[in-house]
C-alpha cells in the first residue's frame, strides 16, 4: 500500500513538474512570436503612416482577438451556440472584470490625471442593452438549449437592425 501511494505521489510530481516545464516553454515561444509580430507591426505600420495610437488600439486589438474569433466562427459553423455565446461572453467578462478596472487603477499612477469613470448617457444605454441581450440569449426557458431564436426581439429595436436568424420551424 505504501509503495502504491510513492508510486501515485511520483506519478504526480511528475505530470506537475511536466505541466510546469511546458508552461514555461510556451511562455518562451508565445514571448518571441510576440517580439516579431511587434517588429513586423511597426514595420508595417511606418510603410502605411498609420500612428502608434491607431497600432495600439485599433491593428493589435484585431490581431490579438484573431483566434477568439477563430473559436467562435468554427463555433458557429458546426451549430455551437451555447459555445459561442460562452467564448463572446468570456471576452467581454475579462475586459469589464479585469482590464478597465487595472487601467482605472493604473491611470492614478501613470496617467497626468485619473480616469474618468462617468459614462456618458449612450454609453450606458449600450451596457444596458448589451446586458439585456446577454441575459435573454443564456436564459432561454422555452427550450433547453440556447438558439438564434433568443435574439430574435433585437430587430424590433430599429428597422435598419441586423437581421437576426431565425429557425426553420418560425419562417
Amino acid at each position: 500500500m505504501l509503495v502504491k501511494l510513492l508510486i501515485a505521489w511520483l506519478l504526480m510530481a511528475l505530470c506537475v513538474g511536466m505541466a510546469l516545464a511546458t508552461l514555461a516553454g510556451v511562455t518562451v515561444l508565445v514571448a518571441l512570436v510576440s517580439k516579431v509580430f511587434l517588429e513586423s507591426v511597426q514595420i508595417a505600420a511606418e510603410a502605411f503612416g498609420m500612428t502608434p495610437a491607431f497600432v495600439g488600439f485599433i491593428v493589435v486589438a484585431l490581431v490579438g482577438a484573431a483566434a477568439e474569433m477563430a473559436s467562435a466562427f468554427a463555433a458557429a459553423r458546426k451549430n455551437r451556440l451555447d459555445l459561442n455565446v460562452g467564448i463572446a461572453l468570456g471576452g467581454a467578462s475579462q475586459i469589464a472584470l479585469f482590464v478597465a478596472p487595472v487601467l482605472v487603477l493604473f491611470s492614478y499612477v501613470l496617467g497626468p490625471s485619473p480616469m474618468n469613470r462617468q459614462f456618458w448617457p449612450g454609453a450606458v444605454g449600450m451596457i444596458l442593452l448589451a446586458t439585456l441581450t446577454a441575459s435573454l440569449v443564456t436564459n432561454s426557458s422555452d427550450r433547453p438549449g440556447l438558439s438564434a431564436s433568443s435574439c430574435s426581439w433585437l430587430p424590433h429595436l430599429h428597422p435598419d437592425a441586423l437581421p437576426v436568424a431565425t429557425p426553420r420551424a418560425m419562417r
